[in-house]
């Protein structure tokens, strides 16, 4: 597994979580017993703090592309060549 998978499971777990949450508080508001104008100010908040949970993923999966790509581009020699990783001593 290579270190990019990481950052793809992480996505989506939390992807999947996020989304799990906001279906589950859409589906508990429309079948709590409220007045019409109070269940459109829990809708409108609950989309709100969605949107700003996605912004937040959204900046650490860009942290780590930003990391992933400075790692490969040190990886690379001058001439964008991939460089020969330094041996590792043999175990005896």
């Amino acid at each position: 597994m290579s270190d990019n998978d990481g950052g793809r499971d992480l996505l989506g777990v939390v992807g999947a979580a996020l989304l799990g949450a906001v279906i589950g508080a859409g589906v508990a508001l429309l079948m709590a017993p409220k007045p019409g104008a109070e269940l459109r100010e829990d809708l409108k908040s609950s989309a709100q703090a969605a949107v700003e949970k996605l912004q937040q993923v959204a900046e650490q999966v860009g942290d780590q592309v930003k990391a992933a790509t400075a790692q490969m581009a040190e990886r690379q020699g001058p001439e964008g060549e991939p460089q020969e990783a330094p041996a590792e001593p043999e175990a005896e």
